[in-house]
């Protein structure tokens, strides 16, 4: 089993990716509101230069990102759902947002 987690900047894009991650078999996910450590310190008034960098990616992008995490069964599910999002979403491009697996040992609570 694994862990996506998709940090997804451009939070209109939040129905088009739940949408294929369910076409390539993800069962469910969780979506949670988030907001960045760049975001965080800028508007706390910390100048450090990787706050500057932060400022310019995220310049007209919304205040808050969505957080998608979803428990994948397979290697299949979880290869097809990881491509199938690369293919949709730009994630070299600064300010969409990132992806990330993470192998889980137990789940507890999942319906089958």
């Amino acid at each position: 089993m694994h862990l996506l987690v998709i940090v997804l900047n451009k939070t209109s894009l939040l129905t088009e990716v739940l949408e294929l991650l369910a076409a390539k078999g993800a069962k469910g996910a969780t979506i949670i509101d988030s907001v960045g450590m760049g975001r965080t310190l800028a508007k706390s008034g910390y100048s450090g230069p990787l706050v500057a960098s932060f400022t310019r990616a995220l310049k007209g992008s919304p205040p808050m990102n969505k957080t998608i995490f979803s428990v994948l069964d397979s290697n299949e599910v979880l290869d097809a759902a990881v491509a199938a999002v690369q293919a949709f979403l730009d994630l070299k491009e600064p300010g969409s947002g990132i992806m990330f697996t993470m192998p889980v040992q137990n789940v507890y609570g999942l319906v089958e």
